[in-house]
């Protein structure tokens, strides 16, 4: 698998989980405003703490498939069959039965092929080897979502729209207001003040309990996109190095394991190494030729979790959250959002540094201003 889960180091060793490398005494890098990309700034809030460059942690498959060039003439049915043989066998090489299994699902092409292949394995295969399953989607994509999860014959039991009649400006308002748990699911420090891989799988939980595996369809625009035409495996490389240093390398996803897909670096290989032209139309052709009803669906609104409005008492409170922490007090005293959404911006950075600072001193430990 491509390696979409930045790591850091520090003298604890190295890890995804940002928490898991803070010393019991750490000293505050002042001026750290955490972005949306870095590009190869390997600094992050506490001086004891560094991002390690994704050079040295991907693995031979994964060079090979950045090692790609298109030398193989085949038809598009032709690298569509290889595709869809290798996408469906990820997922019967990665699917364990005894776990709870939790699917982000959009309304969007590249999960809508998971979902379809995994109710194709499920005919075949049976009730006993699907287990427990719940698709979890935003309600930014709803309609279209359910018409996709009935399309393909799930039960009404088995997908779910997280909070789909909640007051647009109040969508995130549980997570918004949690200021003390807000460095959980940002990874310690975030630009944006959501997370809705976390978010989402948080709700699943609450059905099918923690023991779960969460499969999403993320990745796909990258892969599927960046790894065919005429820079092949350069120009995944190229795009994995951008997105290694981003927020979507850097917020975890909530559940026991997560698995995607379309990271595998066989399907990198596979259509990087094809002399046919993979983009955006040609994506839409491979669910067309999985199922011409399935290809029907609209992709509703591909935003996320960005540029979503708060409301105005829930914006008061994370400000006077803020205010009230040490991070706030002695850091960066007055900081203040230059706008009202979940779009990046420096103060979500503040604010999710000051929620992981309070969280630290109050289990003990000591953080040093410089």
């Amino acid at each position: 698998m491509l390696i979409f889960n930045q790591h850091c180091i520090s003298p604890l060793g190295i890890d995804t989980r940002y928490i898991n490398l803070i010393p019991r005494e750490v000293h505050i890098r002042h001026g750290f405003v955490e972005r949306r990309f870095r590009m190869d700034d390997r600094n992050t809030l506490f001086k004891e703490i560094e991002v390690l460059p994704a050079k040295e942690i991907i693995t031979p498959s994964v060079r090979r498939a950045f090692k790609a060039t298109p030398q193989r003439e085949e038809s598009k049915v032709k690298l569509f069959e290889k595709m869809y043989r290798r996408l469906r066998q990820v997922i019967l090489d990665t699917w364990k039965p005894e776990m709870a299994h939790i699917f982000l699902h959009s309304s969007g092409i590249d999960s809508r092929v998971l979902s379809w292949i995994l109710k194709e394995l499920h005919n075949e295969l049976g009730d006993s080897w699907l287990g427990d399953v719940i698709f979890v989607c935003s309600k930014w994509e709803a309609s279209n979502f359910k018409g996709i999860m009935r399309y393909e014959g799930w039960d009404e039991s088995q997908f779910l729209v997280l909070r789909e009649n909640a007051p647009y400006e109040r969508y995130y308002e549980p997570n918004l207001v949690d200021f003390e748990n807000a460095w959980t699911w940002a990874n310690g420090v975030e630009a944006i003040p959501v997370n809705l891989f976390w978010y989402l799988v948080d709700a699943a939980e609450e059905r099918l309990g923690t023991n779960s595996q969460v499969y999403s369809g993320s990745w796909g625009n990258t892969v599927l996109d960046n790894a065919s035409g005429p820079e092949a495996g350069e120009g995944l490389r190229k795009k994995y190095k951008l997105f290694y240093w981003g927020v979507g390398c850097r917020r975890p996803f909530k559940g026991k394991e997560c698995v995607y897909p379309y990271t595998d670096s066989e399907l990198a290989w596979t259509i990087g190494t094809s002399k046919q032209r993979l983009g955006h139309k040609l994506r839409f052709e491979f669910v067309n030729y999985i199922d011409t009803g399935l290809a029907k669906f609209t992709n509703e609104d591909s935003d996320g979790d960005r540029h979503r409005r708060i409301a105005s008492d829930i914006m008061s409170k994370m400000i006077s959250d803020y205010d009230k922490s040490w991070y706030g007090k002695n850091i960066a005293p007055g900081a203040r959002p230059k706008h009202r959404t979940t779009e990046f911006q420096a103060f979500w950075s503040r604010w999710t540094s000051a929620s992981l600072c309070e969280h630290l001193i109050k289990n003990g430990y000591t953080i040093r201003k410089g």
